[in-house]
């Protein structure tokens, strides 16, 4: 499953301005962690008829899983382009970051940092020379390495696909009774938004 997310950015005020650019992002899953056989026996299914069916409810839970705690849940890899960057300072608003593959300017030369903090919302990367205008492209990891997924969040995401299983073809009463425990599991592992401080700034004497 590959998605693109395009988002601009233009912040200025009175004494300061600061560098637009752009953000291109694509996502790759690779490992959602629940295995079709591990599906079938929660769901009590001994048949192959449905297999193309549980492959897609347990996306799909997963999935809603990702959008209601604003994090990857499945192992994920993405390809960040920061188109006409300037500065030394890299804001990525992805949590449960895994690892950082690759690193590099237009030239395709690899960009050195020494420093990294890592936040329940985001992660940023504090280069070790500030760059002039330029593409930067970061592959990263995000998500959860296959076994290391939280058995809370397993066991919200088997009870989505047997609420999705159960109810594929109505919608009920007890459909919205499993939606709310379904959230309930969930709800400690939301990760606030919060916007970053861009610290890529250029200040401009006010005449």
């Amino acid at each position: 499953m590959n998605k693109k997310f395009i988002l601009a950015f233009n912040y200025s005020n009175i004494h300061a301005f600061i560098h637009s650019f752009i953000k291109m992002l694509t996502k790759s899953k690779t490992n959602y962690h629940i295995s079709l056989a591990d599906a079938k026996m929660h769901l009590r299914v001994d048949t192959s008829d449905e297999d193309s069916l549980i492959m897609n409810l347990i996306q799909a839970a997963v999935v809603a899983a990702e959008q209601y705690t604003n994090r990857d849940i499945a192992l994920t890899t993405n390809t960040l382009v920061l188109e006409n960057f300037l500065g030394y300072v890299i804001d990525v608003d992805e949590c449960n970051l895994i690892s950082i593959d690759s690193l590099k300017d237009q030239a395709g030369n690899t960009l050195l940092y020494g420093n990294m903090q890592t936040y329940d919302s985001y992660f940023r990367i504090y280069l070790d020379n500030s760059l002039p205008i330029q593409i930067v492209t970061m592959v990263f990891k995000t998500g959860y390495d296959a076994g290391k997924l939280n058995p809370l969040i397993r066991v919200a995401i088997m009870s989505k696909i047997k609420d999705m299983y159960d109810n594929r073809e109505n919608m009920s009463y007890n459909n919205l009774v499993d939606m709310k425990r379904f959230e309930t599991m969930l709800n400690p592992f939301v990760a606030m938004k919060v916007k970053p401080i861009n610290y890529n700034v250029d200040i401009h004497q006010i005449r």
